[in-house]
């Protein structure tokens, strides 16, 4: 590393995302934000300037590849921007970081820091999204809007949305046909059998073909 002006530095991308691996493993698979320290936790960003001041050491290759894959997952996105699929401003800026040889600015520095957690999330993501692709082919829309209906259902799929302060549910009914609701008072675990009760509020049908009932105003009447 080669220290520039304050709140400027210049480390090799390399070991900056393997030094981002190593932090999100001594952190126990989590992320502490820079605000968060305290006398028992560091935040990742000071583990990573620690590791690289020591020239990476105790960074084994395991991690190093690691630290390679959530970079690489990053630069894959580039695909999906080219293929017109919309992406969050968090992947962008991803993205782009991904795409840097030299990491010469804190920020940057920081962002990287949260990746390896946002990577684990997504590859959860897209492992529940296979499950429901493959559960749900014989998928179909269910009852009309505003129609009032009651359902056996097992859930696939669990989303916490900061944003809405409340969980994002997906579901197959005991015929096969996946619904979609919002809740802020349940967070059942994937695999769940849930008696509910819901009113319609709109079909749709994504790219892939799946065809998916929203539901609102859900009530659980049981778990089983």
């Amino acid at each position: 590393m080669r220290t520039m002006r304050r709140n400027q530095i210049e480390y090799s991308a390399n070991d900056v995302w393997a030094a981002s691996a190593k932090a999100y493993l001594m952190n126990g698979k989590t992320y502490i934000k820079a605000n968060e320290k305290t006398d028992e936790v560091t935040p990742n960003r000071d583990i990573m300037k620690q590791l690289l001041e020591d020239n990476l050491k105790g960074v084994d290759a395991t991690t190093k590849n690691l630290g390679a894959q959530v970079r690489q997952h990053y630069k894959a996105l580039t695909f999906k921007v080219l293929n017109g699929a919309w992406m969050s401003d968090f992947d962008k800026a991803a993205m782009a970081l991904a795409d840097k040889d030299i990491i010469t600015s804190l920020m940057d520095f920081g962002m990287i820091a949260s990746l390896p957690k946002s990577y684990e999330r997504a590859i959860a993501k897209k492992g529940q999204e296979d499950v429901i692709a493959q559960e749900s082919k014989a998928s179909t829309h269910i009852g009309k809007v505003k129609e009032r209906l009651e359902m056996d259902v097992t859930v696939l799929r669990t989303f916490l949305s900061h944003n809405y302060n409340c969980y994002f549910i997906t579901a197959k009914t005991s015929t096969g046909s996946v619904v979609f609701f919002a809740s802020s008072t349940i967070h059942p675990k994937v695999g769940t059998e849930l008696k509910i009760k819901g009113t319609v509020k709109g079909h749709r049908t994504d790219d892939a073909g799946l065809d998916t009932t929203q539901l609102n105003r859900v009530k659980v009447t049981e778990e089983k």
